[in-house]
């Protein structure tokens, strides 16, 4: 089938970073692409990639990596740290993004991506998700969604200090979508192009465009609008927007944003969150309209495995704290003490685990506190526990006594349809003896372990959890079918 040549929605197969990277935002420097992404209640905060090539990525830091460039302590499902923006300007990389508890806006600087990124300067400014431009005079322009002016704000800022420069003033509120969000302008040619996302994160979330001879206004939108959703489609990727544009070295654009990948019978279920995506970006009379998608030429196959000599991969997370508070290095290994994990960036996967300990530990998947599932060690026995939102259920047990085993999940495919409902997948906890025998403890439909379940804006994480301390011994992620 033709594609309209004002095709709005994408038939794209697979993110460019699968797994828990929502509200991209990018920037180019030289011939290299610099990715952000919100972490929410996570630490340490908004990692930066880099690539080539729009579709292989490098991690490289996080610009917000300790507790003294945020407070994210005690911070519930989807608060902390929301959308960022990244830009590069002068020869220095900023990186501007809200903390939602104190309803400002942080701002580091950095003169590489990977650090170090100075000490937070606060906005007093109540919204979120802000984007920094800079005219032609070297003033800062700060595009946010503002609260009090229910709608799409600017004002002048001061990105040394903070300040304020002058009272913030409306631009947009949109085509009429809800929340009207995600703001970033570019300058292109003689117009000054405005991008935002509206209809809420969910499946009726879009990507808009306005242009304006002035970077505050007025701005029209395109007559064809919305640039980009999914909504009503049987397309793969789901609740696409939260857009940000780039051009490469050669003229040509791309723009990344997010989407999900529901999966099961309807309604269906997301597991790993938003995830950023991109496509091709061509420009039709003077408006931004939808190329070819860029992705993968097939799934990622993941191997990640730790042992005793490793360190903690740089890119692992924990929630209202740091892994720095969690875990540390020791001659023997790494010695957990509260709760430490990875993304889940494939749909499915084979988890195994072992560690060394007197007390109660073991291995969970999770979207927050009150969702998830863990297979632990009290004393003598295995227990497979399933919380959801206030109650908290062993579902199943295995005696395993002093004998030596491995703690096993895995994530698989269910199988069914709408008369036979399923959710995006099963997930299988199990010990495996050193014998080779394993015994499966329980199995639970992975729609509990769903943001439609739990709410939020987050997705999956993988990890241990420990309640005093526990040294690993084995670690193996792996991606399969």
């Amino acid at each position: 089938m033709t594609k309209p040549k004002y095709a709005s929605a994408l038939d794209i197969k697979r993110p460019i970073m699968p797994g828990f990277y929502p509200d991209p935002s990018i920037v180019r420097v030289g011939e290299t692409f610099y990715l952000a992404n919100s972490t929410f209640e996570y630490g340490p905060g908004v990692p930066i990639h880099s690539s080539a090539d729009l579709v292989n990525w490098k991690f490289e830091g996080h610009s917000l990596p300790t507790a003294r460039h945020m407070n994210i302590a005690g911070m519930e499902n989807s608060m902390g740290i929301f959308a960022p923006t990244l830009r590069h300007h002068n020869g220095k990389f900023y990186m501007i993004t809200t903390l939602t508890d104190g309803k400002w806006q942080l701002l580091v600087t950095a003169d590489t991506p990977a650090g170090p990124w100075s000490d937070p300067v606060r906005i007093d400014l109540f919204g979120i998700d802000p984007d920094l431009f800079w005219d032609d005079n070297g003033d800062c322009y700060m595009t946010y969604a503002s609260v009090p002016l229910d709608g799409i704000g600017q004002v002048k800022i001061d990105t040394e200090t903070g300040h304020v420069l002058g009272e913030p003033y409306l631009i947009t509120q949109g085509t009429g979508g809800k929340f009207p969000e995600g703001a970033h302008i570019y300058k292109v040619g003689d117009w000054f192009y405005l991008l935002i996302a509206e209809g809420g994160t969910e499946r009726g979330h879009a990507v808009t465009v306005a242009r304006s001879k002035s970077v505050s206004g007025p701005f029209e939108f395109d007559l064809k609008s919305p640039l980009l959703t999914n909504r009503g489609t049987n397309f793969k990727i789901q609740s696409t927007g939260h857009a940000d544009l780039v051009q490469r070295v050669d003229g040509h654009w791309a723009m990344v944003f997010h989407g999900t990948r529901p999966k099961g019978s309807s309604p269906e279920w997301h597991i790993m969150g938003r995830e950023t995506c991109a496509v091709e970006i061509e420009w039709c009379d003077g408006w931004p309209v939808l190329g070819p998608p860029i992705e993968p030429a097939s799934d990622p196959s993941v191997v990640e495995v730790l042992d005793s000599n490793s360190e903690l991969p740089a890119d692992w997370i924990s929630v209202g704290s740091f892994p720095v508070d969690n875990c540390k290095k020791t001659p023997n290994g790494l010695l957990f003490n509260g709760f430490v994990a990875r993304r889940q960036t494939t749909q499915h996967f084979e988890l195994v685990a072992n560690f060394e300990s007197s007390t109660p530990h073991g291995i969970g998947v999770g979207i927050d506190g009150r969702h998830h599932l863990g297979l632990m060690k009290w004393g003598n026995e295995v227990k497979a526990t399933w919380t959801i939102g206030d109650h908290r259920t062993d579902i199943g047990a295995v005696e395993v006594g002093d004998r030596e085993f491995e703690f096993v999940i895995r994530s698989v495919a269910m199988e069914g349809g709408f008369h036979a409902p399923v959710g995006p997948d099963k997930l299988h906890c199990s010990v495996r003896f050193s014998d080779g025998s394993e015994l499966e403890v329980a199995a639970l439909d992975g729609r509990y372990i769903s943001t439609e379940v739990a709410g939020g804006m987050t997705g999956r994480v993988i990890g241990v959890l420990a309640f005093e301390s526990a040294l690993l011994t084995k670690w193996s992620y792996k991606s399969a079918s």
